[in-house]
């Protein structure tokens, strides 16, 4: 935001004067880099466009093909085949974050238990920032959303355990997630799935 009021002759900032010097060197180097970035953007999504899967994230609001893109880059496989790679849906959820171990959510920890969680803050990032823009798109995985935040809102009724509106719009995110790689997973599997994205999950933290 900073950067576009400095550049613009219309937008007025109390700062604007004082940090149009100093930063002169960020603003040319980010000139200079955008239009190369947005030219590398623009061929990763090309890219990913001519996966098998294309169909399935043209069907997704909220779900582009740079997204999958950063998916399949942070996902390669073994043998550079993206989720054939992974012969089961749950060493994707471990891939990106959303794997349950020992009975709790997999997180970042130190010591030795760091290699049992396999915990990546930059994967379980681009998969929340997925998941963000789902939301705000609305769509089948939106609908999801809100059935798996009405599940959880009901068991925490029951457990009596106070949780805030924001726990429980974090629980029922992170399901709709592991939901959509579930069915990202599936699809390029080729597996039966049904109308997948009205398939919800089950007993999955």
């Amino acid at each position: 935001a900073l950067y576009k009021i400095l550049l613009s002759p219309k937008k007025e900032h109390p700062l604007k004067e004082a940090l149009l010097i100093p930063c002169s060197l960020l603003i040319g180097a980010v000139t200079y880099l955008r239009p190369k970035r947005e030219a590398l953007e623009k061929n990763l999504s090309a890219l990913s466009e001519s996966l098998p899967i294309a169909s399935f994230v043209r069907e997704t609001k909220g779900f582009g093909f740079l997204s999958l893109a950063g998916i399949v880059a942070e996902a390669p496989g073994v043998a550079l085949r993206g989720f054939l790679d992974f012969p089961r849906v749950s060493t994707v959820w471990k891939r990106f974050g959303l794997a349950v171990i020992d009975g709790k959510r997999q997180r970042k920890v130190a010591g030795e238990g760091a290699i049992d969680q396999g915990y990546n803050p930059e994967r379980r990032s681009l998969i929340w920032t997925i998941g963000d823009s789902i939301i705000k798109s609305g769509g089948p995985y939106y609908d999801l959303y809100l059935r798996y935040k009405a599940q959880e809102a009901l068991k925490a009724a029951e457990r009596a355990d106070g949780s805030k509106p924001m726990l429980l719009h974090r629980r029922a995110k992170r399901r709709m997630e592991k939901s959509l790689l579930r069915d990202l997973w599936a699809v390029w599997h080729r597996r039966p799935t049904g109308d997948i994205h009205l398939l919800p999950l089950k007993n999955v933290a």
